[in-house]
């Protein structure tokens, strides 16, 4: 019987990565996260209905493997995150203490898809494929809207109602407030404030700081991932990740062909490495000084850069 319910969990597992280019794959996990699906104006009745953010969910354990379909919130605890992979090789990481939900639509007038992605709170990092299904897509925090062309970016959303800020660790990405339409272009090494200032909000340009990129690091890192007891799991979860260090190289090829060769020749093809030694490019011209966004706590001495991003012979 055990076997038989292997089998037939792996063939969903299998079948859900190659049917729809918008079902992403938890292919990494860290501590205990949660899966709302099934959104709903009434509770469904199956005693595992939670209300969230106005509306009913279903409430289920996310576990190495599992879909998150359109329409669907992940949900991290305190000290848990996740790698969410989808077909083509577009990936988001998502931070501890941390929900966003992504969801898609036709647009009629276009007769294109349209993917938008929803922070509620907490952080997460997108990878996403200038040329892929996502490439249009638009993230939406409490206060902005960010369209995404292709690019490396991160942004965090302090709470479900405080600041929120945007930094691009490569390409461009265009964002505007929502209350009074404000809006600006932030490219590669920059970061976007978006603050409360009474019925308006207060839009800031900065460099992005050694603090902010390893808050982004740290928020991205996966430390003590849960262990793939399924080898046939585990091999699906290869080639995604397989095909996610594609697109990535990709996108790296287009926007720094030197780092491309440099990562070529030494073999390098680990998104999670390959993430870790972008966001440490830029950590190396980045301003030292502090901004009050709540990280201030996090260490800045001078041995920084070996601590977070030395990679040897890089």
């Amino acid at each position: 019987m055990f076997k038989i319910f292997s089998f037939f969990l792996t063939f969903l597992i299998s079948y859900s990565i190659w049917a729809s280019p918008h079902v992403g794959i938890i292919v990494k996990l860290q501590g205990q996260a949660q899966l709302l699906t099934n959104p709903a104006h009434k509770p469904s009745g199956s005693g595992k209905s939670i209300l969230f953010e106005g509306v009913y969910y279903d409430l289920m354990k996310a576990r190495l493997g599992t879909k998150v379909k359109n329409g669907n919130i992940l949900r991290t605890g305190n000290g848990a995150k996740a790698k969410v992979v989808f077909k083509n090789g577009d990936q988001f990481l998502v931070g501890e203490g941390s929900a966003y939900k992504i969801s898609w639509a036709r647009k009629k007038k276009q007769n294109k898809e349209q993917t938008t992605v929803e922070l509620m709170y907490g952080a997460i990092r997108g990878v996403v494929d200038k040329d892929g299904p996502r490439h249009n897509s638009r993230v939406k925090t409490k206060d902005a809207v960010m369209g995404i062309r292709g690019t490396d970016f991160h942004i965090w959303q302090q709470g479900t109602s405080g600041d929120s800020q945007l930094s691009v660790l490569r390409g461009q990405v265009e964002l505007k407030t929502k209350k009074d339409n404000k809006s600006l272009k932030v490219e590669k090494g920059f970061s976007a404030e978006v603050a409360k200032s009474g019925k308006s909000n207060k839009l800031s340009l900065l460099k992005t700081t050694k603090t902010d990129l390893i808050k982004i690091h740290k928020d991205s890192r996966i430390e003590k991932p849960t262990k793939v007891t399924n080898k046939k799991l585990a091999a699906q979860i290869t080639t995604l990740e397989k095909k996610a260090s594609q697109t990535v190289l990709k996108d790296i090829k287009n926007y720094d062909p030197k780092l491309y060769k440099v990562l070529k020749s030494k073999k390098i093809e680990d998104t999670d490495q390959i993430n870790k030694i972008v966001v440490g490019k830029v950590f190396v011209k980045a301003p030292k000084k502090k901004k009050k966004i709540g990280v201030d706590s996090l260490n800045l001495d001078e041995d920084a850069y070996e601590k977070y991003f030395r990679v040897d012979d890089l």
